[in-house]
């Protein structure tokens, strides 16, 4: 049960229960990275949203003389910005800044991945690039279908979840109450 509770509110971290998947770990950055985000724009809005992305990376390289490479943590923050980008992309509407904008995050991420993480090499960065391009170019193309833009905005909670409450199911069912 302290597991099932555990990975459902994804503290697994502090109650040192075991991951239901083992891609988990991914999740528990995200959480972190939603709860600065949150009070990041408690205290500041969105206007100041690169001043925390250059905070992190100065961060990152302050911390290399002493790691000799960059926070596991604050690298993945960092790859959360081009979504940040295309966001704003999508409010603003596909302008040449905005596109410019994504761009320009996007290569940072990917830079900083490169520096600040060697061990994820030049194809995470690579990918980072390109998935960001297709990103923008569904953003410009699906986006303005109705349909399309609905399974987009409930598919990410369920993906969430889906994992959690599938290991629950299959343990309850094979009546082991282990993972």
């Amino acid at each position: 049960v302290k597991t099932l509770i555990s990975n459902v509110l994804m503290i697994q971290e502090w109650t040192h229960s075991p991951l239901v998947n083992n891609v988990y770990w991914t999740l528990q950055i995200e959480v972190k990275f939603y709860i600065i985000m949150v009070v990041f724009y408690y205290f500041f809005g969105g206007r100041w949203i690169y001043a925390l992305l250059a905070l992190l990376l100065a961060t990152n390289a302050a911390l290399w003389p002493f790691m000799h490479r960059g926070s596991t943590l604050i690298t993945y923050l960092i790859a959360f910005f081009p979504g940040i980008a295309a966001a704003r992309f999508l409010a603003q509407g596909a302008t040449r800044k905005a596109f410019a904008e994504v761009a320009v995050v996007t290569m940072i991420a990917a830079l900083d991945l490169l520096i600040f993480l060697p061990d994820t090499g030049l194809s995470q960065c690579i990918y980072a690039v390109i998935f960001s391009a297709a990103l923008v170019a569904s953003l410009i193309r699906y986006f303005r279908v109705p349909v399309l833009s609905f399974f987009a905005k409930i598919s990410y909670s369920l993906y969430l979840y889906h994992a959690v409450v599938g290991y629950a199911l299959i343990a309850a069912i094979n009546g082991s109450g282990s993972w």
